[in-house]
């Protein structure tokens, strides 16, 4: 690549073996290091330092396992919290550093049949935390309160906080609305702070979701892949 006339290249700043069973992906973190896991559910957190002018220093900051299967990872790179999910693996959020659990997700409730829905996160996003639930407004025409793949009202009455608030205790959240996407083409918002169910859900397309993210100029946009 070339900037201002000067051609630019990558230089290479180590190397490291993780050892990871079936590895999956990993994602840089800023102020942390590259977080990498495995579909089982083993977890590294990779330091680097670059002490050393001709290359870089890259260790094992910590390791540790979690339940998988994992499909999907992100963080918020501002709070210590990383979010995993998988398939029949709903949506978690753990501490970075630890990976003690901190919140869970609940399943959306059983279809029209009273049959289970199935569960595949494939892809997961914090949204800015300026982003609130009344901006959904204008949305909610696209989906009723969280049904069979998000078509129809639930019947009974509505979860309990309680739901949400039993893995959370004292913890500050940051950014509490996160959007998954899932092997079964849908797009589901969650606001962890009152619910540990999704409060909008959506069929997108004919195809799996395969990148959820948010848009950066608009806090109530997000971009869809499949």
């Amino acid at each position: 690549a070339k900037e201002d006339g000067e051609e630019r290249t990558l230089d290479h700043i180590g190397t490291l073996e993780t050892d990871i069973e079936d590895p999956m992906g990993c994602m840089w973190i800023p102020q942390v290091g590259v977080l990498c896991y495995g579909s089982v559910g083993e977890v590294r957190l990779v330091g680097i330092s670059l002490d050393n002018e001709e290359d870089g220093d890259v260790f094992v900051k910590n390791q540790y396992s979690i339940p998988g299967p994992l499909s999907a990872c992100s963080s918020t790179c501002v709070d210590n919290t990383v979010a995993f999910g998988g398939k029949e693996n709903d949506l978690k959020l753990y501490d970075l550093e630890s990976g003690k659990e901190r919140w869970k997700a609940r399943n959306v409730p059983h279809d029209n049949l009273n049959l289970r829905q199935p569960i595949w996160i494939t892809s997961i996003c914090f949204l800015n935390a300026a982003y609130s639930l009344e901006s959904l407004a204008s949305m909610s025409s696209m989906s009723s309160d969280v049904g069979a793949n998000g078509h129809g009202k639930r019947k009974g009455k509505n979860p309990s906080r309680k739901d949400a608030a039993e893995a959370v205790d004292t913890y500050s959240w940051n950014n509490a609305h996160i959007v998954t996407g899932t092997g079964y083409k849908q797009v589901r918002l969650y606001d962890i702070k009152t619910n540990a169910r999704p409060v909008l859900s959506m069929d997108i397309d004919n195809f799996r979701i395969t990148h959820v993210s948010p848009a950066v100029s608009n806090d109530h946009h997000i971009y869809v892949g499949d």
